[in-house]
């Protein structure tokens, strides 16, 4: 049950701190509107940029060795050699960043607005460099939390500042530096607790030598992270920041709602990474469960995304919102193809092989500029939808060409087809319900109440007790504790 256990320590923490910064969202929308919205989201996406830049894929590489050492002096010299990595890396990325804002000012933001996003993101993912000890030994609860804490603090200075003062944009951010600031701290004490040390080595051969080994890791990291914003970006070069707002609301809705996959394979990863060093069975069987289990919550997000959702934009943002109503069942389709990006990233990060899913995203990059560049000028924000549906389609089908045997494409089917069962019958309720000409509530909540039933009868579900996913794995030369 640790993996389970370790689900909901994440989850918790992270569906809570994501509820606030939603809560933020909407507060920036209602108050401001779609222009200062759009500068929001683009100001998000480019700090983004820079925390991947600096951090992105170390928590990984270092996760997968660390959760792979047999001793305690491996162990040392794995993470001594990540950290020193991790300070060369963050400082050239701080330079390379503040060099870019000097030439472009920004381009459609205020730079006030980027830098305090910057810190807050660029000290979230230095923090998780710093809990890999706690990771890797799938002791998650506190890293939840202090993340969870942090993030919360700086959100709701924001919330006050503009419910209390009437504060602008980059007056009610000025908690975010602050906030990443403490979280740092209060993981390298995290670190520390676990018996590790914080200073750097002055190795330059082996400093080198990780930074080529985490290089592919960071690469995914980001190129991951432009090919999510390269449909912000490309909305407002080609119709505005209005625009980019209202396709960032509902954006938003699929980015909190796939928060629990990737959270799911998180705390499955140091499990899938033993099993795919020492127990070729149990890897196979535990990638099985893990791709049904992040269909049946894609498709739960689906069901709410094209019934439930559209409720709520009106009366949660506003009337200028109304337009985004409208194209929500797009991005509930869009919900769909993201359960398979977040099992292939698990499975190829889990046999460190993060080449193949960095040639798929580099594929999956050029079909989603191109296909917006065509779209969006004739579709509007359904054409850039249409774009990330297909690019993540791309990036499916190259990642399983290339995996081969370690992925049969029936898994990925087999989930699918399961999924799309139970939406059928939930389809038929919500058709059912809505015959009775009882309010639309009634019709989406009864909908979203039957699909988990739907799901569980579709076997999406393993059995607690017998699911490969809590399998102690252990090295051929480890042996359990006394």
């Amino acid at each position: 049950m640790r993996v389970f256990r370790n689900a909901f320590w994440l989850t918790s923490g992270r569906v809570a701190g994501d509820l606030s910064s939603f809560v933020l969202f909407v507060a920036i929308s209602r108050s401001f509107g779609p222009a200062t919205t759009g500068e929001y989201s683009f100001s998000f996406a480019l700090a983004s940029i820079l925390a991947f830049l600096g951090s992105g894929g170390y928590d990984e590489y270092g996760t997968s060795l660390y959760a792979r050492a047999t001793d305690q002096a491996a162990r040392r010299r794995i993470w001594a050699d990540v950290l020193t990595a991790q300070y060369v890396q963050l400082s050239f990325a701080v330079v390379f960043f503040a060099v870019f804002l000097a030439i472009t000012g920004g381009m459609r933001a205020r730079v006030s607005v980027i830098v305090e996003l910057s810190v807050l993101l660029s000290c979230q993912y230095l923090s998780r460099t710093f809990f890999i000890p706690s990771m890797a030994s799938q002791d998650m609860k506190a890293p939840a939390l202090i993340d969870f804490a942090c993030r919360f603090a700086a959100i709701g200075f924001a919330l006050g500042a503009i419910w209390i003062a009437g504060a602008s944009l980059p007056a009610l951010l000025i908690g975010f530096p602050i906030g990443g600031a403490v979280m740092v701290v209060l993981a390298a004490r995290n670190a520390a607790a676990h018996g590790v040390s914080l200073r750097p080595h002055g190795d330059v051969k082996r400093i080198k030598q990780t930074l080529r080994s985490i290089s592919t890791f960071t690469g995914c990291e980001l190129l991951g992270q432009f090919y999510v914003r390269t449909d912000f970006l490309l909305i407002a070069l080609l119709i505005g920041d209005v625009e980019v707002g209202l396709y960032a609301t509902n954006m938003k809705f699929v980015e909190y709602g796939v928060i629990p996959l990737y959270l799911l394979g998180l705390a499955a990863y140091p499990s899938l990474t033993r099993a795919a060093a020492y127990d070729p069975k149990a890897f196979r069987g535990s990638v099985r469960e893990l791709a049904r289990l992040m269909f049946f919550l894609a498709g739960w997000l689906a069901v709410g995304l094209f019934c439930l959702v559209p409720l709520l934009i009106t009366p949660i943002f506003g009337a200028s919102f109304a337009r985004a109503a409208d194209i929500l069942p797009w991005f509930a389709a869009l919900a769909l193809f993201k359960a398979g990006d977040n099992t292939i990233y698990r499975v190829i990060y889990s046999m460190r092989r993060p080449s193949i899913y960095l040639l798929g995203m580099l594929i999956g990059t050029a079909v989603t500029i191109v296909l917006n560049f065509i779209l969006i000028p004739r579709f509007g924000l359904v054409g850039a939808v249409i774009a990330a549906m297909a690019s993540v389609g791309v990036v499916i089908t190259v990642c399983v060409a290339l995996l081969g045997v370690s992925l049969r494409p029936g898994v990925m089917v087999g989930a699918l087809l399961r999924t799309g069962a139970a939406l059928v019958a939930t389809a038929a309720v919500l058709i059912g319900v809505g015959r009775l000409e009882l309010a639309p509530w009634i019709a989406a909540l009864a909908a979203c109440a039957a699909y988990p039933i739907f799901g569980v009868a579709a076997g999406l579900l393993p059995h607690p007790g017998r699911s490969m996913l809590h399998a102690e794995i252990r090295a051929p030369a480890e042996t359990p504790p006394a």
